[in-house]
């Protein structure tokens, strides 16, 4: 039943949104995966490869196709940009020329193809796939392409996600292996590996000094390999002398991690906090932030009529079944089963307003909102009138919020893995228990009782199995209903 009248309300939903905004504020933010060359500096801002002078002025448009576009990497003589291309349903290796015209394709594999760099005699580029792996295609295999697109050939490596030729062209540096935890700060374990540097005369391999950090992005320059790593507890330049084996550590960030380092004729380009920051190897010193301004048509950002359906996060039904709330879009709407209007509780524009609960009162209406900064609790009736917001000590992400039957208690869990009870009446927010294995399918839940004496939840123990527990409001204490010895939930 409650499945029909819910199906029936999201089916009657073409409710629409009006959203967006058309002012661009100075010293654009959000700038990624920069690269230099020539005293030109290509970039990427929502979605499309844009091209400045050094000093970050005279900023143009190269790309504007509806897709989007990844690794802008110049060409050794600086007229020409490769880039991988998510176009047509695939990302493929695409160049364009540095003044504009169309997009040329030159990669046809129906698996993910990424720019890397192109080869020293400007010729071919090198890109990363996995187009011969099975069945899990991650791309740690480089490839070269030629620029009329001829059938691309496996790289002498093996291995390798990323890298760039020696200036003779007589050695590679590279990194070996593919992260899948990229903002986990300060990692250290197995997905971090030693860059090394492949000889492609003699077949040898020399790897760089290495603490267990996570280094990345190498660019050779001269004698030197300069890269991204975070030996010092935040994403840096740092470099290798090839000739007196000597590190030293070029840049002090300390409140966000370096994203991405290019590099050309002594001068890097550096990615942080949404910035690009540009580093004179010659002179020394810190690196000097770029005051970049990027103006353009953007559609997506003027004011526009969206249906939501597509974009539902959470949704509970009332108790009578009459109607339901969800959140889409930041806000927070109750939606008719069959006759009524469509409401929009909050109307705020900025803030993130999610995981919807509709009390079995009826009375209220719950959800998390990070209106002010930290996500919290909000509490209203079914007009969102006489919002009630409970702030939550050490606040963080917070998830599936769920009544209990009379009406009296809310609880959830957070990002910590920590299941909670909220009293409405006193106000007191009480620690139910904890999942103690940090994985994304390890997640901990409560189920109420019939009398909401009680609470149900499971709990993966030491041995990893999964054990049933319940939790008793009135002596608040949990106990253990199932022996461990197997899964259960």
């Amino acid at each position: 039943m409650k499945k029909s009248i819910l199906s029936g309300a999201l089916s009657c939903l073409v409710f629409l949104l009006f959203s967006g905004q058309t002012t661009q504020a100075q010293d654009t933010r959000l700038l990624r995966n920069p690269s230099i060359s020539h005293g030109k500096i290509a970039f990427l801002y929502a979605g499309d490869i844009w091209l400045s002078d050094l000093d970050g002025s005279h900023v143009k448009r190269i790309t504007a196709y509806e897709g989007v576009e990844f690794n802008p990497r110049f060409s050794p003589d600086g007229k020409t940009i490769a880039f991988t291309g998510d176009y047509d349903g695939n990302m493929d290796v695409y160049t364009v020329p540095v003044t504009g015209g169309d997009p040329v394709r030159l990669t046809w594999h129906p698996g993910p193809d990424m720019v890397v760099d192109w080869t020293p005699d400007g010729k071919s580029i090198l890109f990363a796939s996995g187009r011969t792996r099975a069945p899990y295609a991650d791309m740690d295999q480089l490839w070269t392409v030629s620029l009329d697109g001829t059938s691309p050939e496996r790289f002498i490596l093996p291995r390798a996600v990323n890298g760039q030729f020696s200036p003779d062209g007589k050695k590679f540096v590279y990194e070996a292996i593919p992260r899948w935890e990229s903002e986990f700060r300060n990692y250290r374990g197995g997905q971090n590996n030693p860059l090394r540097i492949f000889d492609l005369e003699s077949h040898s391999t020399e790897k760089l000094p290495f603490e267990n950090s996570r280094d990345m992005d190498p660019v050779w320059m001269g004698d030197v390999i300069y890269f991204l790593s975070d030996r010092d507890h935040a994403m840096n330049v740092w470099t290798y002398d090839t000739s007196t084996k000597d590190l030293k550590q070029l840049s002090h960030f300390t409140e966000f991690d370096s994203k991405n380092l290019s590099g050309s004729d002594g001068i890097l380009i550096i990615e942080n906090g949404g910035y690009l920051y540009t580093l004179d190897t010659a002179a020394g010193g810190e690196p000097q932030k770029l005051s970049i301004t990027v103006n353009g048509d953007f559609p997506w950002a003027r004011p526009h009529w969206t249906g939501i359906s597509k974009y539902i996060e959470s949704a509970a039904i009332s108790p009578e079944g009459k109607r339901a709330v969800l959140s889409a879009r930041g806000d927070v709407f109750t939606v008719p089963a069959s006759k009524g209007n469509y409401r929009n509780l909050t109307q705020s524009p900025g803030v993130a307003d999610r995981a919807v609960a509709w009390s079995p009162d009826g009375q209220h209406i719950s959800w998390f909102s990070d209106e002010g900064g930290e996500y919290h609790l909000v509490i209203a009736d079914q007009f969102g009138n006489n919002p009630k917001k409970v702030q939550i000590e050490h606040p963080t992400f917070f998830y599936k919020p769920d009544w209990s039957p009379d009406s009296k208690y809310l609880t959830y869990y957070d990002a910590n893995r920590s299941l909670w009870i909220y009293e409405l009446s006193t106000g007191k927010f009480t620690h139910v228990a904890d999942e103690g294995f940090a994985h994304p399918e390890h997640v901990i839940f409560g189920e109420w009782s019939p009398d909401s004496k009680w609470l149900a939840y499971t709990k993966r123990l030491t041995n990893e199995y999964s054990a049933i527990f319940i939790y008793s409001l009135a002596q608040n204490k949990s106990y253990q209903l199932t022996d461990g010895m197997s899964d259960c939930n």
